[in-house]
């Protein structure tokens, strides 16, 4: 079973540090002492990170199911929790005794890696099993990871289900078991099948198209990013980021397009709305004011290819 994520970890040794740190996640875990103010910081690059039974709370599971994709959001973001290695502070102090202090711990990564591989503590007898929910996604403090594959493993064989976002195919999850339909790997959907959870073995995340600055907070914030970003083609030349920008401000303001817009007709399609879409995030978020108003991101479309755009959709 070790097999995959052996070869993950040979990886790791052979890289230098600068390929380490774009492929694999570093954490930094400061733990300190309440009483005494000891402190203690450890700083470690993991080919997989690994999900231990006992990293499991009581309350993660629910109906004998733990989804890890939350439990894995918790461990990495961590504040002053009880330290899992120790509790209790073993620091000399002034009369040579123990201070006895409670430890706490926080947990944060400090890089941005491409791809995050988490490896689960496998035991298909236990009575508490992983299981996926409709969350497919990492929201990390300064960037979110989505879901990329799920290899399975299972009596000395392994199999995997991908999400494939290419032109050229189908969008959405393929199902690759060389065992089933004659080794050839077939479309299985929107969302993974994961027929059997408790095979799942290593969940493999790819960085986000969109970035989670970390001054989002909510979702408000986070949208109000994206508008900003929206028009900014010139920052983004990847079509694919710059469409998926779009999609998201859209699709979370609940406004209707057809599924085979283009990006330039997204982008018209956002400037018609633009004002209805600030308006509601003014809405949402009561206690703040908008940083950025609608003049302020509002583009002279007048004299730009978008008005040209804009006039032939409203033709459609």
């Amino acid at each position: 079973m070790a097999a995959i994520s052996n070869v993950f970890s040979v990886l790791c040794k052979e890289m230098s540090e600068q390929e380490k740190n774009s492929l694999f996640m570093t954490e930094s875990v400061d733990i300190k002492c309440t009483k005494c103010n000891h402190k203690r910081v450890s700083v470690k690059t993991f080919s997989t990170y690994f999900i231990h039974s006992s990293n499991i709370h009581m309350t993660d599971i629910t109906n004998s199911t733990y989804d890890p994709i939350r439990v894995i959001e918790k461990l990495l973001m961590q504040q002053d929790v009880l330290c899992s290695q120790r509790s209790v502070c073993l620091q000399s102090i002034a009369d040579s005794s123990v201070c006895g202090g409670k430890l706490v711990q926080s947990s944060s990564l400090i890089n941005n890696p491409f791809l995050i591989a988490i490896e689960l503590d496998k035991d298909e007898g236990s009575l508490v099993q992983p299981g996926l929910s409709g969350k497919l996604n990492l929201n990390l403090v300064k960037q979110k990871y989505d879901l990329a594959a799920i290899i399975y493993h299972h009596n000395f064989h392994f199999w995997c289900e991908v999400f494939v976002h290419d032109k050229r195919y189908k969008e959405g999850w393929y199902l690759y078991n060389d065992m089933w339909n004659n080794g050839k790997a077939e479309f299985v959907g929107k969302q993974p099948q994961v027929k059997t959870p408790s095979h799942m073995y290593i969940l493999l995340f790819e960085k986000s198209q969109v970035n989670i600055t970390s001054g989002s907070k909510d979702h408000a914030e986070s949208i109000r990013n994206l508008m900003s970003l929206a028009f900014q083609n010139s920052i983004t030349p990847d079509t694919r980021q710059v469409k998926q920008n779009y999609l998201n401000i859209l699709k979370s303001s609940a406004i209707c397009f057809k599924e085979a817009t283009t990006c330039k007709e997204l982008k018209a399609i956002l400037l018609e709305n633009e004002q209805s879409i600030l308006s509601e995030l003014k809405t949402s978020t009561k206690t703040e004011r908008m940083e950025q108003t609608a003049t302020s991101i509002k583009r002279e479309i007048e004299h730009s290819d978008d008005i040209v755009c804009l006039k032939k959709f409203k033709h459609l």
